[in-house]
């Protein structure tokens, strides 16, 4: 080699100490070295002895069309380098970014790569730009750093990133890292933008929704979206690695940004003209079109001259009409057109960092860019405030123009009731002589009422006892009659039976009203919760009838003197007549309030429904008994009956009063008002009877004939009892209801008295019997995917579940759902609406029955099955324990663990059913089965009393003795003593 050549050589090695590295702020670059470029692909060109004198001198990093001679696709560079002895031991690392795959090799060994070097069917492109490599140099001198690369996607992608090539940036390792982390938080930084501009978006949408009359505020909501995704887009782009990930972005963000600039048009359309001008349809048009060739023409190179160019002609659009409001002296427009300046001027500046202006670090460059784009935002915003606060005092000065012209009707108003106080006192005379003429016609028809009160009373007695007798034959007829026809003239005797029994019982509670010989029985209690109580025990029957359901109420509780029976009356009659006249698709709304009267507190419950209505000249007589509206729709239901007559009698009886507004084919609405603070009236036991109490507890109203007659249950007869309190029980108890509000009060019902476990679904409840083993299961029939047959089907099929007692609860009450609910396995069957007496009641009974069924099986000998029957799956379950016990009765080491494995349950849900079954638990029915196999031992004298210890599974005789004493009473000995005796 001659000395020319050397010394050229010599140049073109890069020299590194540790004084160059530690002088660089940031990674030193590679890209401008003396790399060397060799296009084709082999592994020998890694040896660090391999001649690369002939290959050329390059770059890489290089722009679109500047590839190094040769390339191919896949090349190899090379870097010679020398390191003095500083360098020598150091932890440094290396970051490469590219946008193809690579492999790195330093002095002939790989020491990192990214992606799959291949060619356009196997390349694996990757974009590692945040990932460093880490290495050492163990010796000083020369090394050299190898590249193999290769590059195959279109040219798309290369203007996606701007270049082309690689990069290689080197640093000590600490000092990498802090650079990646900057360059991070400088990401970060760039979600600022987005995430503010989302927060304002969301801002004035609220604000357009608080007053619809300003659409500005909805068209900047709109284009703040589209900033507010633009900016989110972009560091998505910086965080992909995937080629194809990459180009999907890129059409995103094109596309967000074209949405952007035409909404952004639109904004400032609304702001300076109140409407959208027709150049609006010009810009969406030429944005759509642009779009449009960037989709199809990927490669052209225009592209970006394209977007930028429509980019520049909506900012200048922007600020021509902006420039038009401040001509028109609109106040506080200039702020959105420096908004829009300000973010043009930060996206030039990102894009080519014009004169270097932008800070040297990452996170320098971050911030200035986030604060940057924030403005447009932050300007608009400030100026749509301050609009919305002119705003707000052109309303003030309306208002109270407003309240001079009502306070001169006032004044009109004062002398107008002048006026009348003049005509009263002239009718006040006229008054006074002609009421004692109606005093005398008052006399005599409070004696007629009372002779039509005796014979109402006498002939709806008279009525019952007849009826009564009706309704036993035909449903003995219905159940044992096949003839089709026989049973549907005996199912129409058996509605109509009953509809006449509830219209008597409604005849003599209406009639004993009118007498006056009926009395509030109140206590406290909370009105809130009874009107939400009654509301959701219509639930299933509004599902059933498509009829959404709505409560609208700011009171959480209100405590007041209240009948809770005769309120349950009246808003169960007024809640089943809304869903009774509304049509499939309805509504049914119930708001309650609270109001002041004078000095007194009332409560308002308003029923709102959606209706065919009633027309004006008939609503005064809707509460008339048997009054029927001559309405065709009215007349199909069978008119109003006598139900809100005996409405109107429980209001009026509380002190309130009950009104009805109604819209022909618009809907009804009806209001009740009760004053909250009553004072504590009669405490005595009201003397109306109690079956129409217990039949409005039962069904959703005295009028709903709508519903199929086996819906209605018997009507139980008179009874004077009074209302006795839940038995104080405990346990756990799980509730499978998907309805969550029906849910919520069916535990807050419960809640003081047992341990609730919820499920949404069938499948959660099952998994939660399973889990805990509770005393009890109420399961709603009608749930998506798994309903209560399903459910009551898989717990008693279950022998971990299978004891456990089950309520159902359903609105279709019919004879045949509720037979398919018991051949289930169901334990009991409650149709909704369900009183929550009588729910507690039916709870009490079925954790009674089964405790009654523990102490009898504790008392009796459990283990004994009637061979003439078929065992039940509680006494399966029993044998199959005793089997497994038995047969391993010998084993000291036999306990509840192995039992539990051999049951194929866990200690928990085997000590919970044995519990529930026998109130044993696992261990203790271990023990006692030993015990008394060794006393059958030991009274048949088969062996001595150490040996029977040791039979029946006990390692230590002595504590053998002591177990057998203390269960018996008497020694292993005595028993002995007894089987060895003559008597014996």
């Amino acid at each position: 080699m001659t000395a020319e050549s050397l010394a050229q050589d010599q140049a073109n090695v890069l020299w590194l100490t540790d004084d160059s590295l530690q002088k660089n702020r940031s990674p030193y670059s590679l890209y401008t070295m003396p790399w060397r470029f060799m296009a084709g692909d082999s592994l020998q060109w890694a040896a660090p002895s391999f001649n690369d004198q002939d290959w050329p001198l390059t770059r890489t990093s290089y722009s679109i069309g500047n590839t190094p001679a040769g390339w191919q696709g896949i090349g190899w560079f090379r870097l010679h380098f020398d390191v003095d002895t500083s360098m020598v031991g150091k932890l440094l690392s290396f970051r490469i970014s590219h946008m193809g795959a690579s492999e790195i090799y330093l002095d002939g060994k790989r020491i990192g790569g990214f992606g799959k070097v291949g060619y356009s069917s196997t390349e694996q492109t990757y974009f590692p730009d945040y990932e460093p490599i880490a290495f050492s140099l163990e010796q000083p001198g020369k090394h050299v750093l190898a590249v193999r690369t290769s590059e195959f996607h279109s040219y798309l992608i290369r203007r996606i990133r701007y270049r082309q090539g690689f990069t290689i940036w080197i640093a000590p390792y600490e000092q990498m890292n802090r650079y990646i982390k900057n360059m991070v938080r400088s990401d970060g930084l760039s979600l600022v933008p987005g995430v503010g501009s989302g927060i304002l978006a969301l801002l004035h949408l609220f604000l357009f929704l608080f007053y619809p009359a300003k659409k500005s505020n909805l068209y900047f909501s709109v284009c703040l979206s589209f900033f507010s995704a633009a900016a989110l887009l972009v560091f998505l782009e910086g965080q992909t690695t995937n080629l194809s990930h990459h180009q999907t972005i890129f059409y995103l963000i094109r596309s967000v940004n074209f949405a952007f600039n035409i909404s952004s048009v639109a904004f400032v359309y609304s702001v300076c003209y109140g409407r959208q001008s027709w150049p609006i349809a010009i810009f969406y048009g030429i944005g759509i079109t642009l779009f449009g060739l960037i989709v199809q023409l990927p490669f052209w190179p225009f592209n970006d001259v394209l977007w930028l160019g429509f980019l520049g002609l909506s900012t200048l659009e922007v600020l021509r009409v902006v420039s038009i409001g401040m001509i028109r002296k609109q106040p506080g427009v200039w702020l959105i057109g420096v908004g829009m300046l300000a973010t043009a001027f930060v996206y030039f500046m990102s894009a080519w960092n014009v004169l270097g202006l932008l800070p040297n670090n990452p996170s320098g460059q971050g911030l200035f860019m986030s604060m940057g784009f924030l403005l447009m935002p932050f300007t608009s915003s400030l100026y749509l405030a301050q609009d919305f606060a002119r705003t707000s005092i052109n309303l003030e000065v309306q208002l109270k123009q407003v309240q001079t012209l009502s306070a001169q009707t006032l004044i009109q108003e004062a002398e107008k009731l002048r006026l009348v106080a003049i005509q009263k006192e002239e009718l006040e005379q006229t008054v006074q002589e002609r009421t004692s003429q109606i005093q005398q016609q008052a006399d005599k028809l409070r004696k007629v009422n009372e002779t039509k009160t005796r014979f109402f009373t006498n002939l709806a007695h008279e009525f019952r006892t007849p009826l009564t007798l009706i309704v036993g034959p035909v449903e003995q007829i219905l159940a044992r009659s096949q003839e089709p026809s026989t049973k549907q003239q005996a199912s129409l005797l058996q509605t109509n039976v009953r509809r006449l029994l509830r219209l008597v019982n409604q005849l003599l509670d209406l009639s004993k009203l009118e007498a006056g010989k009926t009395s509030l029985v109140t206590s406290k209690g909370d009105l809130i919760g009874l009107v939400k109580g009654m509301l959701l025990s219509f639930d299933s029957l509004a599902v059933q009838k498509q009829i959404t359901l709505q409560l609208h109420t700011d009171l959480e509780q209100l405590i007041m003197e209240l009948d809770r029976d005769k309120l349950e009356k009246v808003f169960s009659n007024l809640f089943s007549n809304a869903l009774k006249f509304t049509p499939a698709g309805g509504t049914v709304s119930v708001s309650i309030s609270t109001e002041q009267n004078g000095s007194k507190p009332w409560v308002q419950v308003a029923i709102q429904d959606t209706g065919k209505g009633i027309p004006a000249e008939k609503t005064p007589y809707v509460f008339d008994q048997f009054y029927q509206v001559d309405a065709s729709h009215t007349r199909e239901h069978e008119g109003f009956g006598i139900g809100l007559a005996l409405t109107k009698e429980l209001v009026e009886l509380h002190g309130g009063r009950i009104s009805i507004t109604s819209t022909e084919n618009q809907g009804t609405l009806v209001t009740v008002r009760l004053p909250v603070y009553q004072q504590k009236l009669d405490t005595a036991q009201s003397e109306i009877t109690t079956a129409f109490e217990e039949q409005a507890r039962i069904t959703p109203s005295e009028d709903l004939e709508s519903l199929p007659a086996e819906e209605i249950t018997k009507i139980s007869e008179l009874s004077e009892t009074p209302d006795v309190p839940a038995l104080p029980l405990t346990g756990e108890l799980l509730i499978i209801e998907d309805n969550s509000e029906v849910r919520r009060f069916i535990c807050s019902s419960l809640e003081h008295q047992y341990r609730i476990w919820e499920a949404e679904g069938g499948e959660e409840g099952i998994s939660l019997a399973r889990q805990h083993i509770p005393d009890l299961v109420i399961t709603d029939l009608m749930m998506p995917r798994m309903d209560g047959y399903q459910v009551c089907r898989e717990l008693k099929q279950d022998q971990r579940t299978s004891h456990i007692p089950v309520l159902m609860l359903t609105a279709k009450a019919d004879l045949d759902s509720r037979i398919e609910g018991l051949q289930t396995g169901a334990d009991s069957y409650l149709a909704k609406p369900f009183h929550q007496r009588e729910l507690l009641a039916q709870i009490a009974n079925l954790i009674t029955t089964r405790q009654q069924l523990r102490d009898r099986y504790r008392r009796e000998n459990v283990w004994q099955t009637n061979e003439s029957e078929l065992p039940s799956q509680e006494q399966i379950f029993l044998d199959k324990v005793k089997a497994f016990i038995e047969a391993r009765l010998s084993d000291e080491h036999f306990g509840v663990d192995q039992l539990s494995e051999e049951m194929a349950m866990s200690r928990t849900q085997l000590h919970r059913k044995l519990k529930a079954l026998i109130d044993y638990s696992p261990g203790d029915l271990i023990r006692l089965i030993r015990l008394q196999h060794a006393l059958t031992l030991l009274t048949h004298n088969v062996a001595s009393v150490s040996e029977v210890a040791y039979q029946v599974g006990f390692a230590n005789p002595a504590s053998f003795s002591a177990s057998f004493s203390r269960h018996y009473g008497f020694s292993p000995h005595e028993a002995k003593k007894k089987a060895d005796s003559p008597a014996s």
